[in-house]
């Protein structure tokens, strides 16, 4: 290394480089067209091997390209297959069903005849849920307090436009807006109006799935 140094700056301070760089100074357009001529001659000297080299590098590198494309498009197809499976399960998780449903502030109407006329058929808010299936039901007439096995008790449906609570399935625990009902097959046109889902319309929820909140 220090041998190449040496040359390198006795050749730099050589007579015949410092006369180059004079005439340099003193035409240096001429230089420059030199220095093309010679690059120019160099290129055509390789001939079709190494520029068939060279090609051969570029298309190798298209190549890695074209592969790391390949690979990255893979990876999201592989991610939408997963996105498309939590999809799936959530799905599930929507249409999962309990056999409870009572909820605080739900109003409700008692169906058994166990208490006499005056309770049967009477609209009453749930205040508060016992044990998942039994509840105290506050008359809305009477002020009358009762406790209530849920078999004892039915939902409400309100006027299309009023609030509901969704009871049961996937959508269980959300409030929405009765949008409209179909008498024909007992159910329901509601819009979400809570959560994540806020603003979804949600078409055939039945009757039993969703009560008037109070």
């Amino acid at each position: 290394m220090t041998a190449c140094k040496n040359g390198f700056k006795c050749h730099c301070m050589s007579e015949s480089h410092q006369r180059q760089l004079l005439l340099a100074s003193e035409n240096p357009q001429q230089f420059m067209d030199y220095f093309s001529d010679m690059a120019f001659l160099f290129t055509s000297s390789l001939g079709p091997s190494a520029l068939n080299t060279i090609g051969n590098a570029a298309s190798v590198k298209r190549k890695e390209s074209s592969r790391s494309s390949a690979q990255s498009k893979e990876k999201k197809k592989k991610k939408s297959a997963l996105d498309e499976i939590m999809e799936i399960e959530e799905e599930k998780k929507r249409t999962a069903r309990t056999d409870h449903w009572l909820q605080p502030e739900i109003i409700v109407k008692i169906i058994t005849k166990k208490l006499g006329e005056k309770y049967h058929k009477k609209k009453g808010v749930v205040k508060e849920v016992i044990d998942k299936y039994t509840a105290v039901v506050k008359m809305i007439d009477s002020g009358d307090k009762l406790k209530l096995d849920q078999t004892h008790l039915e939902t409400v449906i309100p006027a299309p436009g009023k609030r509901i609570l969704v009871l049961n399935g996937g959508y269980r625990g959300n409030e929405g807006i009765l949008e409209s009902i179909n008498e024909k097959t007992f159910s329901a046109t509601i819009v979400i109006e809570t959560g994540p889902l806020k603003g979804r319309r949600v078409e055939g929820i039945q009757y039993e799935d969703i009560s008037k909140l109070a």
